[in-house]
């Protein structure tokens, strides 16, 4: 993540609710050594993270990991985590975040996948030296759009009332997206930055969240507003670009 990325990400937190950024605390300098000693140089948008709240979030609840580099390093001193991930094929996993949901996929960063100027993709794992990370589940292009996501989720999406989920058929194509942002600009919406493979856009009175894993052949899109009428007339303008599963197929990972 970029310096900017990162500011944005603040300054995103702070508009909806103020204060939150109070409640950060950067990792001791000395603990991200001891992490860089221990696994390599690390990512550049891992490590700004780290120095911007990798102590605590705060107010922030995170929905999906607990990232605190404490938790982090108790883990795999728990699991032997460190030694697991020392041997091939695991060399290229950072392990970076602590599965909330009792199935124990941890969150990982492939530093073999790299995204942007210095982020890598996301993935969830067990900690179990059998599992083949071929079968890893990708979660995000990067950490940055993992961090603008949850955010989002977190303090803005709350603040509307009414909320619709879509699913897209399997074989989605790239250009699919751009079309879509293309729709979302006539609308009148704005991409946040730091939103590649999976935009988030808004408005005053309405918000769309696009997320497409890696390698995924399907995307999901939360639709929120504060009126019907909103949502109907985004599903509607989307609708004509791609096609929505039918309400008794759909599934939601938002």
């Amino acid at each position: 993540m970029s310096e900017a990325g990162m500011t944005s990400l603040v300054e995103l937190l702070e508009r909806y609710q103020p204060g939150i950024s109070a409640g950060f605390v950067p990792a001791a300098e000395k603990e991200i050594a001891t992490l860089q000693r221990a696994v390599g140089p690390l990512p550049g948008a891992y490590l700004r993270f780290l120095r911007t709240m990798g102590s605590s979030t705060g107010d922030l609840e995170l929905r999906h990991g607990d990232t605190k580099l404490t938790s982090v390093m108790k883990v795999w001193s728990t699991y032997n985590v460190l030694r697991w991930l020392a041997r091939p094929p695991f060399t290229s996993y950072l392990f970076v975040a602590q599965d909330r949901s009792p199935s124990g996929y941890h969150f990982f960063l492939d530093r073999n996948a790299p995204h942007g100027a210095d982020d890598c993709m996301l993935v969830q794992m067990p900690t179990d030296p059998a599992f083949k990370p071929a079968q890893r589940s990708p979660v995000h292009a990067g950490l940055e759009e993992f961090l603008f996501h949850e955010a989002y989720a977190a303090v803005r999406l709350p603040l509307f009332p009414l909320h619709e989920y879509q699913v897209s058929v399997p074989g989605v194509e790239d250009d699919v997206i751009a079309a879509i942002a293309a729709v979302a600009a006539r609308l009148g919406f704005e991409r946040l930055p730091s939103t590649t493979r999976s935009p988030i856009f808004e408005r005053g009175d309405e918000a769309v969240l696009l997320h497409r894993p890696p390698e995924s052949e399907s995307f999901w899109m939360t639709v929120s507003a504060y009126d019907r009428a909103a949502i109907d007339g985004v599903v509607t303008a989307v609708g004509d670009i791609w096609d929505i599963l039918p309400d008794d197929e759909k599934l939601s990972d938002e």
